[in-house]
């Protein structure tokens, strides 16, 4: 299996956090509670926006998927947790890995995400 880097949520400390968020969630009409919560899940689903909406010159389109993958998996593993299970998320984990599909080159390791499917297994 390929090695991919897997960003930590520090990678976009340089950002104006707040009012970058305020402005995804305007543009994108996002839930402001999910993005704002007091829950740990809350910063994981950050870090899936940042990596949905702004411009990564210093990774790959594949590492920008896998990541997208990893921090939106592991935003619903603990939002299930606390929420139970939640078809429009199960439905935008889908359509994440039909973009993904789409876009990503074709030497892709696809093990990678089975992986990260392992690691999240969602409990509900």
């Amino acid at each position: 299996m390929k090695n991919y880097k897997l960003i930590d949520k520090s990678f976009f400390g340089y950002l104006d956090r707040k009012g970058t968020l305020e402005k995804l969630i305007n543009e994108y009409s996002y839930n402001k509670d999910l993005v704002f919560s007091d829950n740990n899940w809350s910063e994981d689903f950050q870090v899936y926006l940042f990596l949905t909406h702004l411009e990564h010159k210093n990774l790959s389109i594949n590492e920008v998927y896998i990541n997208r993958y990893y921090w939106f998996k592991k935003f619903y593993y603990d939002y299930s947790k606390i929420n139970g299970y939640d078809t429009g998320i199960e439905q935008q984990i889908g359509i994440l890995l039909d973009d993904m599909a789409n876009d990503v080159s074709n030497n892709f390791d696809w093990e990678i995400i089975e992986k990260i499917d392992n690691q999240f297994k969602t409990e509900v």
